[in-house]
């Protein structure tokens, strides 16, 4: 993580969403996506990157790509239909029946929740550790919209629950879980930024003084109020180090 001592050198992140309120985020589905390549994206501190609105998880088995069974309905992005059948509408969100040809580069539509018309997508950057405001630190500047003007509006987080959790696979029980309102997790709401502090002895517990380590980490926003969830989820490498900060 960001202010490790343990130094990091990539990192692979995916945006994923609950957006049928149920509260389920289907971990295996994410680990698939995560191992994918044409999924994987990585990222380095300070480095910006956007991408479209999240891929979603464990939904119902006709809207489910074939080839790694993740629904990317809710993102309205277009999904193959074998049938020819016209596009479906299902709680309010419709798929187109065609998707772009391989390797074409087309960007997807980017409809569901934002409204017909909307290109809207999630940009994010990792921000480097120790910047002053917490002595050991992992960043996130989480959610910036990009509308189809071009602007960018920090996502208000002002009011929003956020959830860290580390574990070492998905199959696992985490290995440490912070949350902001226990007061472990800081949140500069109008900048759409994310601090999530970490002790010496948190960092020494998931890394390692003479091996790699593979961690898998998730950052989940829960909006005031019920809506849709949307959750950062990847892969950081730690290299062998200690943190005796």
């Amino acid at each position: 993580m960001p202010g490790w001592r343990a130094p990091i050198y990539g990192d692979r992140a995916l945006y994923v969403a609950d957006h049928d309120g149920t509260g389920i985020v289907n971990t295996a589905a994410v680990d698939r996506a995560l191992t994918s390549a044409s999924d994987e994206i990585d990222t380095y501190l300070g480095t910006r990157y956007t991408l479209p609105l999240a891929e979603v998880p464990g939904c119902r088995r006709d809207h489910q790509r074939r080839d790694r069974g993740i629904c990317t309905r809710a993102a309205g992005r277009r999904i193959g239909d074998a049938d020819g059948a016209a596009p479906r509408t299902e709680r309010g969100v419709a798929c187109d029946q065609r998707a772009p040809p391989a390797g074409s580069g087309a960007d997807h539509d980017i409809r569901g929740a934002q409204g017909a018309g909307e290109m809207t997508s999630y940009d994010f950057e990792l921000l480097a550790g120790n910047s002053g405001t917490i002595s050991n630190e992992a960043g996130l500047e989480l959610a910036l919209k990009t509308t189809v003007s071009g602007d960018r509006v920090p996502l208000d987080l002002q009011d929003d629950e956020i959830v860290f959790v580390a574990r070492p696979s998905p199959r696992h029980p985490p290995a440490l879980r912070k949350a902001r309102s226990t007061g472990q997790i800081i949140v500069v709401a109008d900048q759409g930024r994310i601090l999530i502090p970490f002790s010496a002895a948190e960092t020494r517990a998931l890394g390692s003084p003479d091996k790699i380590v593979a961690m898998r980490y998730e950052v989940e926003r829960r909006p005031a109020g019920g809506g849709q969830r949307t959750v950062l989820a990847g892969v950081v490498t730690i290299l062998p180090g200690v943190n005796d900060d």
